[in-house]
């Protein structure tokens, strides 16, 4: 079942109080319900938002989370590029560039608007890949020492 009429006018009506902007209204839709458009919304979808957007309700576990994800995937990628010696030279600079690579992986345009699965398996990936790299200069260490000792 999609949005009813007065459901929309609702939702546009709280944006519009809150000061929101339609971008501002469009990333949140993305973010929070993977859709461009008040329309695009089912029926309970509409009910959540415009509760959340009342201040009624309390965020769900997802979005709760979706904090804590986009920080662990945030961590991982600043801790390959330290292993890489790639990080910027101020912390501004640093995110910023963190950010874009998150974006680059999953294939977003804005870093807040990755949905908290994604951020989580991206997290995993660039952890994995972390684990691999540090795996991968240990057995190349090994490697130089073995062939130092036989020279």
């Amino acid at each position: 079942m999609t949005v009813t009429n007065d459901q929309k006018r609702m939702i546009h009506t709280l944006c519009y109080k809150s000061g929101m902007e339609e971008e501002q209204r469009r990333e949140m839709l993305r973010g929070n319900f993977g859709v461009e458009s008040t329309s695009n919304l089912s029926k309970s979808q509409a009910r959540e938002l415009i509760e959340l957007l009342k201040g009624e309700t309390m965020p769900t576990k997802a979005e709760a989370d979706k904090d804590l994800y986009r920080k662990r995937l945030m961590a991982s990628i600043g801790n390959i590029l330290r292993l890489l010696n790639k990080e910027k030279p101020t912390r501004q600079e640093n995110m910023q560039y963190i950010k874009n690579i998150a974006c680059r992986a999953g294939g977003y345009k804005s870093f807040n608007a990755i949905p908290p699965k994604r951020l989580q398996s991206l997290y995993n990936a660039f952890n994995n890949s972390q684990k691999d790299l540090k795996g991968a200069r240990v057995t190349i260490g090994q490697l130089v020492n073995e062939l130092a000792l036989m020279n």
